[in-house]
């Protein structure tokens, strides 16, 4: 009786945290999460009772947690090509991507990224102001964005026009008045 007034305080705090008032967590949705233990009254499936016993309930904590937000995130301030990295310290949780976003002249943020490496080399970017912010995301709970606090100036170089190769003129005359 012991053991089932354990498993079902763990069941208790797992399925009908605060976070969850519903007992419906998010982490159910992800493969990589067991199922819950007893998500509806009554007794455990047998592959319930086999997690149980196997200490795949421990996936629970990582299942649900709010990763950290990433840190440091830098670009440079000005750019005349067009081309640049953003780059940003990685979060110290369990991370399954991060997630980059863009805003030009204050417009609205639109994603440019989404990858599991801390760092992305953008091209193509017309003249403008730039700001980045990125977060990071473990399945579909994520952090809050850090936002960098540089604007990026680009100020694309024009290309000069290649000289003619040779120039025909003809001699007109002029009358000035």
């Amino acid at each position: 009786m012991l053991k089932k007034i354990k498993q079902l305080c763990l069941i208790s705090f797992i399925c009908f945290s605060p976070v969850f008032p519903l007992g419906l967590s998010s982490a159910w949705a992800f493969s990589d999460c067991p199922e819950p233990l007893a998500f509806s009254p009554g007794e455990q499936t047998t592959k319930q009772k086999a997690q149980l016993k196997s200490g795949k309930i421990q996936a629970f904590s990582n299942c649900n947690s709010t990763p950290t937000e990433p840190t440091n995130i830098s670009y440079p301030a000005t750019s005349n090509s067009g081309s640049f990295t953003v780059f940003w310290d990685p979060s110290t949780s369990s991370v399954s991507e991060y997630r980059l976003e863009e805003q030009k002249n204050s417009g609205a943020w639109v994603q440019v990224y989404v990858g599991s490496t801390s760092v992305k080399n953008l091209t193509g970017r017309s003249d403008g102001s730039y700001r980045y912010r990125v977060k990071a995301c473990n399945g579909a709970i994520c952090s809050g964005f850090n936002t960098g606090t540089t604007t990026l100036t680009v100020g694309n170089t024009p290309t000069i026009p290649a000289s003619p190769a040779s120039i025909n003129a003809t001699s007109t005359s002029y009358t000035v008045s």
